[in-house]
């Protein structure tokens, strides 16, 4: 009696969390946002779908979108990967963040895409994108980097933190070709140990003379999302200079749809899923143009995720406490930024332990 007791208690909490996150009917389908009076946050800007509902749509359509490709010449050898399905879920999420990063430091959060867009801003930076090795950003150089820098083999999964890492190698090789100086190439910065630490930040972007993508990995539960963080998981979508998060669904696997997705950059419908079938190891990520944007961006987290929160998602420091210092001289600054994630794909089963060794687990 005990433990049908304890059950049923489980099974409430889990009623009211997924029925405190998800609106009636959107779970699982495409068929546009709801008709509702709830307000739905789009990267930091606010819209009521019943009266809004056209801003609302142009705007989620003019995000570029990256999802599983077929086709692409092969990733490191003749015989090396020609499709990313099954494994590149991360890898596109992280390409996502940065396309959406570089479309603000060029075009500005109020730029709509159209199907005939011509703009240079815009094809510049999907270009950029693009499924070849030459292309700065593409899932080539990003599996490249990873394989070289953190021994992940092509081919396999790769979680938050390593494509935040990946992603930092890549644009710091960007940055070091790049001859045209008024085209941004972004500085990444990946917060370590659920800990933005300002004075490390400033370091890396040293005169502010390009912009910041600032990544803080988390691990929010151990094979699923603990539900006291889901509000701030939403909350970090209120916030003007969240460019997204690098997160994928507890034992996702891909559906035929994507298998044939169109090979295009951007999605008219929005897809829903309830916020506690994400995979708690995630990565969210916020965009700085300037210093001025990196103080109003810590105003931010300190006001809505840190100060309103019962369980904040990370730490907001001026400096780095002793022991970080310690353990980065300990370690050395190459061996610090590596997670310790075990190879697998998108189809992992939800009771697996992937990630689970990562050491920035917050519980």
């Amino acid at each position: 009696m005990r433990r049908l007791r304890q059950r049923l208690s489980r099974l409430r909490r889990r009623m009211l969390f997924e029925d405190l996150l998800v609106t009636e009917g959107c779970v699982g389908g495409a068929y546009g946002f709801p008709q509702t009076e709830d307000p739905v946050w789009l990267l930091g800007v606010k819209y009521c779908p019943l009266r809004q509902r056209q801003a609302l749509e142009d705007d989620f359509r003019s995000r570029i979108w990256m999802t599983y490709r077929r086709g692409f010449p092969s990733i490191g050898a003749p015989d090396g990967p020609t499709s990313d399905r099954g494994w590149g879920c991360m890898l596109r999420c992280g390409q996502m963040v940065l396309a959406e990063a570089l479309i603000r430091a060029t075009a500005g959060r109020n730029w709509r895409w159209t199907p005939n867009e011509r703009s240079d801003a815009y094809l510049r930076t999907v270009a950029q994108f693009a499924d070849v090795e030459q292309a700065p950003f593409s899932i080539h150089q990003i599996a490249l980097t990873g394989e070289r820098t953190a021994h992940k083999p092509i081919g396999t999964w790769f979680g938050p933190n390593t494509v935040g890492q990946a992603l930092r190698h890549v644009a710091a090789a960007r940055a070091a070709r790049v001859t045209d100086r008024t085209w941004p190439v972004p500085v990444l910065h990946v917060a370590m140990d659920s800990c933005v630490v300002k004075s490390d930040v400033r370091a890396v972007c040293g005169d502010w003379h390009q912009p910041l993508v600032l990544l803080v990995p988390l691990r929010l539960g151990l094979t699923e999302l603990n539900p006291v963080y889901a509000s701030g998981v939403k909350a970090c979508f209120t916030i003007p200079h969240c460019v997204g998060i690098i997160a994928v669904s507890v034992g996702r696997k891909c559906t035929e749809s994507e298998r044939e997705a169109d090979q295009t950059y951007h999605c008219a419908q929005p897809c829903f899923m309830r916020i506690s079938s994400l995979d708690p190891s995630l990565a969210v990520a916020f965009y700085c143009g300037s210093e001025q944007q990196f103080e109003s961006l810590c105003e931010h987290i300190q006001r809505i995720l840190i100060d309103t929160e019962k369980y904040p998602l990370f730490e907001l420091r001026d400096s780095q406490l002793d022991w970080q210092s310690a353990a980065v001289d300990f370690l050395g600054a190459a061996a610090a930024p590596w997670d310790a994630e075990p190879a697998g794909d998108d189809s992992r089963a939800a009771d697996d332990d992937s990630d689970s060794e990562d050491d920035f687990v917050v519980l």
